[in-house]
Protein backbone atom coordinates (compact mmCIF):
# COMPACT_ATOMS: atom_id res chain seq x y z
CA UNK A 1 0.00 0.00 0.00
CA UNK A 2 3.26 2.26 1.09
CA UNK A 3 4.37 1.73 -2.94
CA UNK A 4 1.22 2.26 -4.28
CA UNK A 5 0.45 5.47 -2.52
CA UNK A 6 4.16 6.48 -4.22
CA UNK A 7 3.53 5.95 -7.12
CA UNK A 8 0.17 8.24 -7.21
CA UNK A 9 3.13 10.96 -7.83
CA UNK A 10 3.89 10.20 -11.16
CA UNK A 11 0.62 8.70 -12.14
CA UNK A 12 -0.92 12.41 -11.62
CA UNK A 13 1.73 14.23 -13.16
CA UNK A 14 1.14 12.25 -16.29
CA UNK A 15 -2.20 12.12 -15.99
CA UNK A 16 -2.75 16.18 -15.72
CA UNK A 17 0.01 16.63 -18.67
CA UNK A 18 2.37 17.81 -16.60
CA UNK A 19 4.69 14.94 -17.43
CA UNK A 20 5.21 13.72 -20.77
CA UNK A 21 6.65 9.69 -21.15
CA UNK A 22 7.48 7.91 -23.88
CA UNK A 23 6.30 4.81 -22.32
CA UNK A 24 2.89 6.18 -21.03
CA UNK A 25 -0.02 7.98 -22.07
CA UNK A 26 -2.45 10.18 -20.30
CA UNK A 27 -5.39 8.06 -20.52
CA UNK A 28 -3.42 5.10 -19.07
CA UNK A 29 -1.55 7.09 -16.27
CA UNK A 30 -5.55 8.19 -15.32
CA UNK A 31 -6.76 4.55 -15.91
CA UNK A 32 -4.10 3.26 -13.17
CA UNK A 33 -4.63 5.62 -10.78
CA UNK A 34 -8.31 4.67 -10.49
CA UNK A 35 -6.67 1.04 -9.91
CA UNK A 36 -5.29 2.36 -7.07
CA UNK A 37 -7.82 4.37 -5.73
CA UNK A 38 -9.88 1.28 -5.56
CA UNK A 39 -7.56 -1.16 -4.03
CA UNK A 40 -7.43 1.70 -1.55
CA UNK A 41 -11.32 1.50 -1.31
CA UNK A 42 -11.12 -2.42 -0.93
CA UNK A 43 -8.47 -2.59 1.57
CA UNK A 44 -10.31 0.20 3.68
CA UNK A 45 -13.80 -1.52 3.18
CA UNK A 46 -11.78 -4.90 4.34
CA UNK A 47 -10.04 -4.10 7.49
CA UNK A 48 -13.14 -1.99 8.51
CA UNK A 49 -15.39 -4.99 8.24
CA UNK A 50 -12.96 -7.38 10.06
CA UNK A 51 -12.17 -5.07 12.76
CA UNK A 52 -13.75 -5.90 16.36
CA UNK A 53 -13.75 -2.18 17.19
CA UNK A 54 -15.38 -0.27 13.37
CA UNK A 55 -15.40 3.06 16.04
CA UNK A 56 -11.55 2.67 16.99
CA UNK A 57 -10.70 1.47 13.51
CA UNK A 58 -12.15 4.76 12.09
CA UNK A 59 -10.46 6.98 14.43
CA UNK A 60 -7.23 5.35 13.78
CA UNK A 61 -7.69 5.69 9.96
CA UNK A 62 -9.56 8.71 9.35
CA UNK A 63 -6.65 9.89 7.27
CA UNK A 64 -7.10 7.12 4.85
CA UNK A 65 -10.86 7.68 5.09
CA UNK A 66 -10.65 11.05 4.08
CA UNK A 67 -8.01 10.90 1.02
CA UNK A 68 -10.71 7.90 -0.67
CA UNK A 69 -13.50 10.30 -0.54
CA UNK A 70 -11.61 13.32 -1.72
CA UNK A 71 -9.84 11.48 -4.32
CA UNK A 72 -12.29 9.32 -6.15
CA UNK A 73 -11.77 8.58 -9.66
CA UNK A 74 -13.04 11.55 -12.36
CA UNK A 75 -14.47 10.46 -15.67
CA UNK A 76 -14.81 14.54 -17.22
CA UNK A 77 -13.29 16.08 -20.50
CA UNK A 78 -9.71 17.39 -20.70
CA UNK A 79 -10.79 20.64 -21.22
CA UNK A 80 -12.64 21.05 -17.39
CA UNK A 81 -9.42 22.72 -16.11
CA UNK A 82 -11.37 22.63 -12.45
CA UNK A 83 -11.53 19.12 -12.32
CA UNK A 84 -7.88 18.54 -13.41
CA UNK A 85 -7.14 20.66 -9.58
CA UNK A 86 -9.30 17.55 -8.37
CA UNK A 87 -6.96 15.22 -10.09
CA UNK A 88 -4.11 16.72 -8.64
CA UNK A 89 -5.85 16.34 -5.21
CA UNK A 90 -4.73 12.57 -5.44
CA UNK A 91 -1.35 13.65 -4.60
CA UNK A 92 -3.03 13.64 -0.85
CA UNK A 93 -2.56 9.86 -1.16
CA UNK A 94 1.32 10.70 -0.37
CA UNK A 95 0.14 11.25 3.12
CA UNK A 96 -0.66 7.68 3.48
CA UNK A 97 3.73 7.35 3.53
CA UNK A 98 3.56 9.27 6.37
CA UNK A 99 0.84 7.48 8.02
CA UNK A 100 1.88 3.95 7.56
CA UNK A 101 5.64 4.09 6.98
CA UNK A 102 7.98 6.88 7.22
CA UNK A 103 5.51 7.87 10.93
CA UNK A 104 6.05 3.99 12.25
CA UNK A 105 9.48 3.91 10.95
CA UNK A 106 10.06 7.22 13.11
CA UNK A 107 8.55 5.98 16.49
CA UNK A 108 10.67 2.86 15.98
CA UNK A 109 13.76 4.71 15.95
CA UNK A 110 12.84 6.85 18.78
CA UNK A 111 12.48 3.85 21.68
CA UNK A 112 14.70 2.58 23.80
CA UNK A 113 17.71 4.66 22.17
CA UNK A 114 17.33 3.19 18.78
CA UNK A 115 18.06 6.46 17.48
CA UNK A 116 21.20 7.14 18.79
CA UNK A 117 22.40 3.86 17.47
CA UNK A 118 21.17 4.79 14.14
CA UNK A 119 23.73 7.72 14.22
CA UNK A 120 26.28 5.54 15.63
CA UNK A 121 25.71 3.06 12.57
CA UNK A 122 26.05 6.14 10.31
CA UNK A 123 28.98 7.67 11.64
CA UNK A 124 30.35 4.16 11.77
CA UNK A 125 30.07 3.71 8.26
CA UNK A 126 30.93 7.40 7.34
CA UNK A 127 34.65 7.09 9.50
CA UNK A 128 35.15 3.13 8.71
CA UNK A 129 35.01 4.53 4.83
CA UNK A 130 37.40 7.22 4.63
CA UNK A 131 39.48 5.31 7.05
CA UNK A 132 39.43 2.56 4.42
CA UNK A 133 39.59 4.59 1.45
CA UNK A 134 42.78 6.62 2.93
CA UNK A 135 44.60 2.89 3.74
CA UNK A 136 43.93 1.56 0.57
CA UNK A 137 44.54 4.55 -1.49
CA UNK A 138 40.76 4.67 -3.59
CA UNK A 139 38.16 7.08 -3.38
CA UNK A 140 36.53 8.29 -0.63
CA UNK A 141 32.98 7.50 -1.80
CA UNK A 142 34.59 3.93 -2.53
CA UNK A 143 35.27 3.54 0.77
CA UNK A 144 31.87 4.81 1.82
CA UNK A 145 30.23 2.38 -0.77
CA UNK A 146 32.56 -0.79 0.68
CA UNK A 147 31.85 0.42 4.43
CA UNK A 148 27.63 0.38 3.11
CA UNK A 149 27.87 -3.35 1.31
CA UNK A 150 30.11 -4.83 4.59
CA UNK A 151 27.65 -4.06 7.32
CA UNK A 152 24.49 -4.50 5.43
CA UNK A 153 26.24 -7.93 4.90
CA UNK A 154 25.77 -7.92 1.09
CA UNK A 155 29.36 -7.78 -0.03
CA UNK A 156 29.56 -7.71 -3.79
CA UNK A 157 32.90 -8.21 -4.11
CA UNK A 158 33.75 -5.22 -5.97
CA UNK A 159 36.27 -3.84 -3.35
CA UNK A 160 38.08 -5.70 -0.62
CA UNK A 161 40.88 -4.92 1.23
CA UNK A 162 44.46 -6.08 0.34
CA UNK A 163 46.57 -4.66 3.41
CA UNK A 164 47.19 -5.53 6.46
CA UNK A 165 46.04 -2.20 7.99
CA UNK A 166 42.70 -2.61 5.46
CA UNK A 167 41.79 -5.89 6.99
CA UNK A 168 41.86 -4.93 10.47
CA UNK A 169 39.29 -2.05 9.53
CA UNK A 170 37.50 -4.84 7.52
CA UNK A 171 37.61 -7.07 10.62
CA UNK A 172 36.57 -4.13 12.91
CA UNK A 173 33.56 -3.04 10.53
CA UNK A 174 32.06 -6.53 10.33
CA UNK A 175 32.32 -7.03 13.97
CA UNK A 176 30.56 -4.05 15.48
CA UNK A 177 28.80 -2.16 12.05
CA UNK A 178 26.64 -5.42 11.07
CA UNK A 179 25.47 -5.74 15.52
CA UNK A 180 24.40 -2.45 14.91
CA UNK A 181 22.31 -3.39 11.54
CA UNK A 182 21.19 -6.11 13.22
CA UNK A 183 19.75 -4.39 16.09
CA UNK A 184 17.99 -1.90 14.19
CA UNK A 185 16.46 -4.65 11.97
CA UNK A 186 15.18 -6.31 15.40
CA UNK A 187 13.64 -2.27 16.62
CA UNK A 188 12.00 -2.33 13.38
CA UNK A 189 10.50 -5.64 13.56
CA UNK A 190 9.63 -5.19 17.48
CA UNK A 191 7.70 -1.94 16.85
CA UNK A 192 5.38 -3.65 14.09
CA UNK A 193 5.18 -6.85 16.61
CA UNK A 194 4.06 -4.34 18.57
CA UNK A 195 1.34 -2.56 17.34
CA UNK A 196 -0.04 -6.06 16.40
CA UNK A 197 0.12 -7.03 20.34
CA UNK A 198 -1.95 -3.66 20.95
CA UNK A 199 -4.85 -4.34 18.21
CA UNK A 200 -4.53 -7.71 20.14
CA UNK A 201 -5.10 -6.03 23.32
CA UNK A 202 -7.81 -3.81 22.31
CA UNK A 203 -9.78 -6.74 20.48
CA UNK A 204 -9.80 -8.39 23.94
CA UNK A 205 -10.70 -5.96 26.01
CA UNK A 206 -13.58 -5.20 23.65
CA UNK A 207 -14.75 -8.75 24.04
CA UNK A 208 -14.39 -8.78 28.24
CA UNK A 209 -16.30 -5.64 28.14
CA UNK A 210 -19.20 -7.39 26.08
CA UNK A 211 -18.59 -10.65 28.34
CA UNK A 212 -18.99 -8.39 31.74
CA UNK A 213 -22.17 -6.60 29.94
CA UNK A 214 -23.93 -9.97 29.44
CA UNK A 215 -22.61 -11.35 32.99
CA UNK A 216 -24.61 -8.00 34.74
CA UNK A 217 -27.43 -8.79 32.67
CA UNK A 218 -27.51 -12.13 33.81
CA UNK A 219 -26.98 -10.55 37.64
CA UNK A 220 -30.31 -9.03 36.81
CA UNK A 221 -32.44 -11.46 35.78
CA UNK A 222 -31.03 -13.90 38.70
CA UNK A 223 -32.00 -11.69 40.93
CA UNK A 224 -35.18 -10.59 39.55
CA UNK A 225 -36.20 -14.61 39.45
CA UNK A 226 -35.10 -14.50 43.39
CA UNK A 227 -37.07 -11.92 44.41
CA UNK A 228 -40.31 -13.20 42.25
CA UNK A 229 -39.27 -16.83 44.18
CA UNK A 230 -39.79 -15.09 47.18
CA UNK A 231 -42.70 -13.24 46.61
CA UNK A 232 -44.06 -16.61 45.82
CA UNK A 233 -43.12 -18.36 49.08
CA UNK A 234 -44.77 -15.45 50.67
Amino acid sequence: MILLAIAVLPLVLIGTGFLETAFMDTQTARLIDDIIWMIFLLEYIVMITLSSDKKQYFKNNKLLFFIIILTPPLIVPDTASAFRVLRVARVLRLLIVVEKGIKPLMESFTRDSFNYILIYSITLVAISGIVFSVIEEIDIFDGIWWAITTVTTVGYGDMYPTSDAGRVVAFLVMIVGIGFVSVLTAAIAAHFVDIDQDDTNEELIAKLDDLDEHVQHLSGQIKSLENELDEYKK
